[in-house]
């Protein structure tokens, strides 16, 4: 009978551990829930914020198939990147002195339709801003001038 006892005993203790595994897994899951829906909202406001930066010269000022018909027409297979590697050869544009033994280089490079392009420019000590307007010449060769400055 004692021992019968025991084993009722364990079976008994052995069922409500049981029962508040299962408790605290409900919590858990519970939680878990909850993390997966912000981490899928933050994921979200992510890649939203990931789809402007990565965005930001086109297509809002700049559409490659009408503000660049001419080079399109000449054969250039990306004019965008055309235009802008223009303008980065030509740092002899940049209207800053370099300081301190720096060197002016182009950052951001922006298109604004079919005649503008805004760039910001630097040597790590000055900066600057400039609004260019360019023109395509007949050897497919661009042409810029500054239109609007912006110096820091």
């Amino acid at each position: 009978m004692k021992s019968k006892l025991i084993v009722l005993s364990l079976l008994l203790l052995t069922l409500i551990a049981c029962n508040n595994n299962r408790s605290s897994d409900s919590i858990l899951q519970n939680r878990i829930d909850s993390l997966q829906i912000q981490n899928d909202s933050l994921t979200e406001v992510l890649t939203a914020k990931t789809a402007v930066t990565e965005n930001t010269d086109s297509p809002q000022w700049y559409y490659p198939e009408t503000d660049s018909r001419k080079l399109l027409d000449l054969g250039v297979e990306d004019p965008g990147k055309h235009i802008k590697q223009a303008l980065r050869e030509n740092k002899d544009l940049i209207p800053m002195d370099a300081v301190l033994g720096g060197t002016m280089h182009y950052n951001n490079i922006q298109l604004l339709g079919d005649k503008w392009i805004i760039a910001d420019f630097e040597d790590g000590h000055v900066y600057g801003k400039a609004i260019f307007e360019y023109t395509l010449l007949e050897d497919d060769k661009l042409n810029f001038k500054i239109i609007a400055l912006s110096e820091n």
